[in-house]
């Protein structure tokens, strides 16, 4: 129930944030500005699939997600729009 509210009463809902950290040694130079293409790991056997589709996804939803990263620490951040509660689901 996060919701702005401004002083003529109205507002918006705010993004749900989720923060996933790691503490390892930060992504590589040269994949950092491409961490969210397809194909592109630093792994010797990766795929590069992961966050491409977490990416796809989370956009599909209009939502985000970004990274900042240095050695010791690497933050991703994902984003959604959060979803009134007397909205009505989505017919398939």
């Amino acid at each position: 129930s996060f919701r702005l509210r401004r002083s003529d009463g109205t507002g918006k809902l705010l993004p749900l944030q989720i923060e996933i950290c790691d503490d390892g040694p930060g992504l590589p130079e040269k994949i950092k500005d491409d961490i969210f293409d397809p194909f592109v790991s630093g792994r010797e056997n990766g795929t590069g699939l992961g966050l491409a589709l977490v990416s796809k996804i989370l956009s599909e939803h209009n939502g985000w997600i970004s990274v900042s990263s240095v050695p010791g620490r690497t933050l991703f951040r994902l984003s959604l729009s959060r979803v009134p509660r007397d909205a009505k689901p989505q017919e398939s």
